[in-house]
């Protein structure tokens, strides 16, 4: 068994078993927008408790914010559930190296942003309806008044080891992502398949953006582990 699987099982199973971080925007972890939106308000002081923490990168604060939010609360959505186990391994495993926050990249209404031709407003496998207020879907309106349904990827997951993301694609094994809030863990190879069972968030893009990312041989400052409440 792969060491970089074991890891992202063990960092999954930390944010959904021992913190159990429910899900924002998943119907079956039943948090109500209101209960969300309380937990999100606490992210811009987390943002600026890491920054005066030495972390300098824009990204790597957001996304570190974003795990205090899932480790205080309890509550989520995917970046935040996909940083929060970033940070545990960050912390606990500092043999597992290179880790990152990755976002899906790709849209319905740009052929070249990397997402499927799946139908517009219909969802991989169910092809049921997508919801238009989810914040998901969007309508071009064109001059003429023709309103066409469109779909934006928003969705982030931890990849645990080297993707070798060229052209914002995966190219080599070994690597595994870690997606808490769809609860999956996979060979970063097979990230289309799974793609397309999420393509309610992913759009069925394979296009990935690296948000956040440690290196062989680098660590966080202490104080920000202390910001998060990841456990000695």
């Amino acid at each position: 068994m792969s060491q970089n699987f074991t890891i992202a099982r063990k960092a999954d199973k930390y944010v959904r078993d021992q913190m159990l971080v429910k899900a924002s925007n998943r119907v079956a972890d039943q948090i109500h927008a209101e209960e969300f939106d309380v937990a999100k308000r606490t992210e811009i002081p987390y943002e600026d408790r890491i920054a005066d923490a030495g972390i300098d990168n824009d990204g790597m604060i957001d996304c570190l914010a974003w795990a205090a939010v899932a480790q205080h609360s309890r509550i989520g959505n995917c970046i935040a559930m996909a940083s929060l186990d970033f940070a545990w391994i960050a912390f606990k495993r500092p043999d597992a190296r290179p880790i990152g926050v990755y976002g899906f990249q790709g849209s319905t209404n740009d052929d070249d942003g990397g997402a499927s031709t799946i139908t517009k407003r219909q969802m991989a496998i169910t092809g049921l309806p997508l919801d238009m207020n989810s914040g998901y879907g969007k309508v071009a309106i064109t001059r003429d008044g023709t309103r066409t349904p469109t779909f934006d990827a928003a969705h982030a997951i931890c990849i645990v080891g080297d993707p070798q993301i060229r052209d914002r694609e995966v190219t080599a094994a070994g690597s595994y992502v870690c997606d808490p809030w769809a609860r999956r863990i996979y060979d970063a190879t097979s990230i289309s398949v799974e793609s397309a069972l999420l393509a309610r968030v992913t759009g069925g893009s394979t296009k990935l953006s690296l948000l956040a990312r440690l290196g062989t041989g680098n660590s966080l400052p202490g104080g920000v582990r202390q910001i998060i409440g990841i456990p000695n």
